[in-house]
């Protein structure tokens, strides 16, 4: 059976290695290279022509970015230093500042590749005096929380001093010291147990087993026809309600009426009543509700 196993020559090149010597050890045959960079090196046949072997190593040094130096800019973040802290993976850090003087730490492969490139100044300005909501600036700390935001001090327009995230407050995640929430809750529970509600009114119908049939139909009905999607801000599923366009305490001819209804999600619905309070709404208050172009709940 012929041997149709390739044998090296002398003179072949692969990558930047060409082949000077063929010689035997421990049976084996070996391969002495000579680099385009003038060092020699001894390999396996087999290596270079699977590709493994394309140099002494002098290639993947060549690809590999040169050590930072102090005072290197990158965009608008300049090279300050080293850092002691490493990612989970390694990864090295390195302390960068900024065009606007924030020094702080990142990834140096993130500076490298283009990923970061301000310390966050120019997709969150925090400034002090900046009011957002019920929360003004009055300080900006050295304290950074788990996502690498800043620390800013507050006070609330019920005049609470708290802290919290820069990036959460000039983004609005974050609207009061806390008041707000406890002002909406107080709200609902008023109305709730106001007399307004049409559980206390005098003309209220019986809760019978009948009634609670009849609008748990009513409701399945409104959110079939409205394809279970919320009329104000479009999005679908979730906790969704039939809202009664003439509300169900005074218009008590059309509270089973499906012409009556419309699908709202429960933030649109709660914005709604905010709004416009919890009796006696009319399906104009509804119309006035729908042109406006704010479909983000306070809640």
């Amino acid at each position: 059976m012929p041997n149709n196993k390739v044998k090296p020559k002398l003179g072949e090149i692969f990558g930047k290695l060409a082949i000077i010597e063929i010689f035997k050890e421990n049976n084996l045959t070996k391969i002495r290279c000579l680099c385009e960079c003038g060092q020699t090196i001894v390999t396996k046949y087999s290596k270079l022509r699977g590709g493994d072997k394309k140099s002494c190593g002098c290639l993947f040094r060549s690809l590999q970015p040169s050590p930072l130096v102090v005072g290197d800019k990158f965009g608008e973040l300049t090279y300050i230093g080293n850092s002691n802290k490493k990612s989970s993976d390694r990864v090295l850090f390195g302390k960068y500042q900024c065009s606007c003087g924030e020094v702080f730490e990142t990834a140096n492969t993130s500076v490298r590749h283009g990923k970061t490139k301000t310390c966050g100044c120019s997709r969150v300005k925090i400034q002090v005096g900046g009011t957002y909501h019920k929360l003004t600036i009055i300080e900006i700390t050295n304290d950074r929380d788990k996502n690498g935001s800043v620390i800013v001090k507050c006070q609330c327009s019920c005049g609470k001093i708290c802290y919290q995230s820069g990036s959460r407050v000039c983004n609005g995640i974050v609207k009061s010291c806390g008041c707000l929430v406890k002002e909406i809750n107080t709200k609902l529970c008023a109305a709730r147990s106001g007399s307004n509600h049409y559980k206390w009114k005098n003309d209220r119908e019986s809760v019978s087993k009948r009634i609670r049939h009849q609008m748990k139909s009513f409701t399945s009905t409104v959110l079939n026809r409205d394809s279970f999607t919320c009329q104000k801000c479009h999005r679908r599923g979730g906790d969704l309600v039939a809202h009664h366009l003439d509300g169900y305490n005074w218009c008590v001819e059309k509270r089973r009426e499906i012409s009556n209804g419309i699908t709202l999600c429960e933030k649109c619905h709660h914005h709604f009543h905010l709004q416009y309070g919890f009796g006696d709404n009319t399906k104009k208050q509804f119309d006035e509700f729908m042109e406006t172009n704010n479909v983000i709940c306070i809640i």
